[in-house]
Parts: C-alpha cells; structure tokens; sequence
C-alpha cells in the first residue's frame, strides 16, 4: 500500500483536513442515500442475520467446513452471490475480496467493515499508532477495522467485558478468516487504482437491539469501546456496509475508496 493511501486512511490526516472540508459525505455520484434505501438495506441486512443465526442454530457442526458452507448458501440464496479472499490484483496490496459465486447488483450490500465503535471524544491514540484501517463515519464515530495487535486486543477485552451469560454482543471471529457471519470481511478490501476502478462505496445505518435477538446481534463484528451504548434509552449498533454502485460480476474484485470524501465547503 503507498504512502498516500496510508495517509487517507490514517484519521490524524483526515483530521487535519477537516476544517477546510464540509460534512456532506460523498456517496452514489454526490447524492446522499435516500432514507427508503437505508430501510431497505437494513431490513436486508437483519433478514439475512434471522436466517444465518437460524443455520447455526440447526446443527451442532460449528467450526466445520460444512457448516461454513451452510452459510454460505443462505447467503447466496438471500442476497445472490458469495465472497472470497484471495490475492488482489493490485501488486503488492496483500489480499482483496472477490465475488466467488453469483453477482451484486448496484445499491446492493455486498460486505460489513467490521470493528470497534468509537464514540466522538474516547480515546484512542495507542491505537491509532501505525493503524491504516481506521474508519470515519459522518458523525465523528470512528471503526477501527485493524484485526491484529493492540486493536484486536481491545475488541476481544471490550467483547467479553459486554459478555450477557453465555452471549456475546458481537463476533469475536472476523478477527479471523472465518467470521460467522460471511460478509464481516470488508477490512480486505483494497482502495481502488487508476488502473481499478471504484465499485463500492462505504455507507453507515444504525440498527436499534429492540429490532434484533440477541443471538442475532452476537453474529455482528461490531463492539462499542465506551460500552455507554447500552445504557442509552434506545440502544444500538452502528453498522459500515460496503454498497456496490455499479453491477458487480462473478470473479471481480471489490474496490472502495479508503478516504471519506467530502465536499469543500462553499458557504459564506
């Protein structure tokens, strides 16, 4: 990954460029998306959490090649496509997320960046040492996607710290190369090149925990750093889908752009 894009994605950068930008996210060629497309996508996205959690709850093969592949068909069979890991054809930028089966139609959700939650004002700058998965969204939450040192050390202590019985309050396994839930894989997807054009898109919706189970909710790779999330009156998770902004076909490789494009400011 080259230096620039390092610095897109590190948040002291952006930061630094806050003041001269306004906050109207650029999504879907400079058009917001639409309310009824955030219901759309979230209804989808719990839809798709009922029947994955419905899965694992009918066999005892957690953990097994069979079951992953379990998975995978209900995905494919709500959603019309699977994804995979493998090596990007960008040289030397590690490895991309492919569409391995079926296809995504545009304004599809087609991968979740998984992470901590962290609300405006927490700290985090231990973390953010040399960390490039760093997420803004448009309210100042930030979503540290890093799946290894100090900040997978504090996504499995804020997991276990939440713990409800023998629940967890989201999916320790995107950490590793199988999440339970088979989209928690959007931290592998590579910033586009000239030569790879952009295909997705970062967006953000809420999902209040009244809507979910809690077997459902533990299927989510999210977990708050603050935990004050829970006490609120109408408690919620933040959810960063990758959404497709044009058809993508079977064996393409995903493409976002890392940096949260944003508007210069043209008010007096």
């Amino acid at each position: 990954m080259s230096f620039k894009n390092y610095l897109r994605r590190f948040t002291p950068w952006t930061a630094a460029l806050w003041k001269k930008r306004s906050a109207k996210r650029e999504i879907f060629k400079e058009i917001k998306m639409p309310f009824q497309e955030e219901v759309r996508l979230r209804q989808s996205l719990i839809q798709l959490l009922k029947m994955i959690d419905k899965t694992y709850h009918c066999t005892t093969k957690v953990g097994t090649e069979e079951l992953q592949r379990a998975v995978d068909d209900v995905l494919f069979k709500e959603w019309g496509f699977n994804l995979t890991l493998k090596a990007s054809l960008i040289t030397g930028a590690g490895n991309g997320v492919f569409v391995s089966k079926g296809s995504v139609e545009k304004g599809q959700m087609v991968a979740l960046y998984p992470g901590t939650l962290y609300f405006p004002g927490e700290p985090m700058l231990i973390a953010s040492f040399g960390n490039q998965y760093i997420l803004r969204c448009s309210d100042g939450m930030l979503v540290d996607g890093k799946h290894t040192g100090v900040s997978k050390c504090i996504f499995k202590s804020c997991l276990n710290r939440d713990r409800r019985g023998a629940l967890l309050p989201g999916d320790w396994n995107w950490l590793t190369a199988t999440p339970l839930l088979p989209i928690s894989i959007g931290q592998y997807v590579n910033n586009y090149s000239n030569e790879c054009c952009q295909n997705v898109s970062y967006e953000e919706f809420n999902i209040q925990m009244k809507d979910m189970s809690l077997p459902q909710q533990s299927l989510l790779p999210y977990v708050f750093y603050g935990g004050t999330n829970f006490i609120t009156s109408e408690p919620f998770i933040r959810c960063v889908p990758l959404v497709a902004t044009r058809r993508i076909q079977c064996d393409e490789e995903l493409y976002s752009s890392y940096f949260t494009e944003l508007y210069t400011s043209h008010d007096d």
